[in-house]
C-alpha cells in the first residue's frame, strides 16, 4: 500500500489522472449524441487541436474553446438528460479506464480523513456523478447553461475550470463549505497536465500523475513527486 501525507485537503483531477483517457470521451461517445453532432464537434475544432499540438495555440486556450464546443453539443437537452449522459458516461464508458494506484491512493486519504475534492475542466454534472462513484466529498467543474425550462442552451455558465481558475474556484470551494484549509501547508494535488501548474505549484504536496512531457519536464526542474507505473 503507497502511505501518503496526513493533509486536510487532496485535490484531483479527472482526464488522465484519475482515468487514463479525456474524461470528455463519456459525454461524446453517449448514446444519446448523434454522430452529426459528434462529426460537427471535431470538425470545428481540429484546426485548433492541431494548432495546440503545433504549440502556435495555448493548451488553456484550446481547453476554454473544447468545453464552449462541448457545451454546444449538448444544446438542447434537458438537465435530467444531461445528468443521465454524465452517468453513463462515468459508469459505464470510462469504467475500464480508472487508474487504480491512484484510487488507492485517493482512499488512503480519506481513510485518513482529508477531505476529498475532484477539480475539472469537465461540467459540473460528470463531476458530480464521479464524486458519487469513488466517494469523494466534493467537486469542481465548468457550469453549464440552462434556461428556465432546465434545458441546455449550448454555452457555460461560468469560467472554464483550468489554468488558475482551478485554484480559485478550490479557494471559494473551500470558504463555501467551511473548510479552513491552507493549499501551500495542508494540502496535495494530482494532476497530469502543464495547464495544472497553478494548481500543483499551490499545494504543499504536488503529484505530477502520468503527467504530459511538458509537466514532467517542469516537475524534474521543481523536484515533485512524478507518479506512475
Amino acid at each position: 500500500m503507497t502511505s501518503t501525507p496526513t493533509v486536510r485537503v487532496a485535490l484531483f483531477d479527472i482526464s488522465g489522472t484519475l482515468v487514463s483517457v479525456n474524461a470528455w470521451l463519456g459525454i461524446t461517445q453517449a448514446p444519446q449524441i448523434s454522430t452529426a453532432r459528434r462529426r460537427w464537434l471535431i470538425g470545428s475544432h481540429l484546426p485548433m487541436w492541431l494548432a495546440w499540438k503545433m504549440r502556435v495555440y495555448s493548451e488553456i486556450r484550446f481547453r476554454d474553446r473544447w468545453i464552449r464546443g462541448l457545451a454546444h453539443l449538448l444544446k438542447g437537452f434537458h438537465r435530467d438528460q444531461v445528468q443521465e449522459i454524465c452517468a453513463w458516461g462515468v459508469n459505464t464508458y470510462l469504467a475500464p479506464y480508472y487508474r487504480e494506484d491512484i484510487l488507492e491512493e485517493l482512499k488512503n486519504y480519506k481513510q485518513s480523513g482529508s477531505t476529498i475534492v475532484l477539480v475539472s475542466n469537465i461540467f459540473q454534472e460528470f463531476v458530480d456523478a464521479m464524486c458519487q462513484r469513488i466517494g469523494a466529498d466534493g467537486g469542481i467543474g465548468t457550469l453549464l447553461a440552462y434556461d428556465d425550462a432546465n434545458i441546455a442552451t449550448g454555452k457555460i455558465a461560468s469560467m472554464p475550470s483550468a489554468g488558475p481558475q482551478k485554484v480559485e474556484n478550490v479557494i471559494a470551494w473551500l470558504q463555501q463549505h467551511n473548510i479552513k484549509a491552507n493549499l501551500s501547508t495542508e494540502a496535495a494535488a494530482y494532476a497530469d497536465s502543464i495547464s495544472d501548474v497553478p494548481l500543483l505549484s499551490a499545494v504543499q504536496y504536488p503529484n505530477a500523475t502520468y503527467p504530459d512531457a511538458q509537466l514532467r519536464a517542469y516537475a524534474q526542474q521543481h523536484q515533485w513527486r512524478i507518479v506512475e507505473k
